[in-house]
């Protein structure tokens, strides 16, 4: 199965999701990826199911054509995906990292190991703006979940990510300077 013109379709895809889903309507170059698409789908009923999506996002307006083109997105990447065909080929390298003080392990080139914290909104008064059930989930999870002025976020940060205990560092961040 030649998935070139898939390729394609995530390029217009990729380049819609970019401009903006607003500009998806009537794109002639998207337009132009259907008839190819359409006549492969005889053979290969999922390219069938992907000039559909095609055509819900071109044929849709300003308020169909999100949708439309994140269930275009969805069905070509799957397709993509199991077909092998997107990632860069080449060789993978090791990056060049910074230790950050974390227990490390040797571990596979195709699995990510990533440190995540959540940064609560301030007004712009400094008063506590966001939702407390979310802060509490993503807390319990393990997620350091927090709001500070943008003048401690750089060492309530590293804290965060050096995995510091975050209500000491607050109260410590919070204490006037002697």
């Amino acid at each position: 199965m030649s998935i070139a013109i898939l390729t394609q379709v995530y390029d217009e895809m990729r380049r819609l999701s970019i401009a903006g889903s607003v500009v998806a309507s009537g794109d002639f170059r998207f337009k132009k990826l259907v008839p190819p698409l359409e006549q492969s789908g005889a053979k290969v009923p999922v390219f069938a199911k992907v000039a559909e999506a095609i055509k819900a996002v071109v044929d849709g307006n300003e308020k169909t054509s999100p949708q439309a083109l994140l269930e275009l997105t969805t069905l070509v990447n799957a397709i993509l995906y199991t077909r092998g065909e997107t990632g860069a080929a080449g060789p993978l390298d090791p990056i060049e990292t910074t230790d950050l003080g974390a227990p490390t392990a040797q571990a596979s080139a195709r699995v990510l190991i990533a440190h995540a914290a959540c940064l609560l909104a301030l007004s712009g008064s400094g008063i506590p703006s966001f939702d407390e059930n979310l802060a509490r989930k993503l807390a319990a999870v393990g997620i350091p979940c927090f709001g500070c002025t943008p003048q401690k976020l750089p060492e309530l940060l590293e804290g965060a990510l050096r995995g510091a205990d975050l209500k000491a560092l607050a109260t410590k961040v919070s204490a006037p300077c002697q």
